[in-house]
């Protein structure tokens, strides 16, 4: 059913008018499927993105990051 053709024929480009920093409009659109898709940027802000506010994180993901055994240990103790 959900062939090439089908997706063809059902998606739209959001029109040049559309504003993607409407909120409200962009979870409207969201919920839009069935006989017309929306296609395109449904929703952009300006605000940072979550894994800034994490400093951690600017060392790369934590799976790649080594663990401080020591540091880890006195925090342990803090629970014991």
């Amino acid at each position: 059913m959900n062939t090439y053709q089908w997706y063809k024929d059902r998606c739209k480009p959001l029109p040049s008018s559309y504003d993607p920093t409407d909120w409200e409009a962009a979870i409207r659109l969201s919920q839009q499927w069935g006989d017309e898709i929306p296609v395109g940027v449904i929703y952009r802000n300006n605000r940072p993105p979550f894994e800034d506010h994490l400093p951690t994180l600017k060392k790369g993901p934590l799976v790649i990051q080594t663990v401080d055994r020591a540091r880890l240990a006195k925090v342990m103790e803090t629970y014991g």
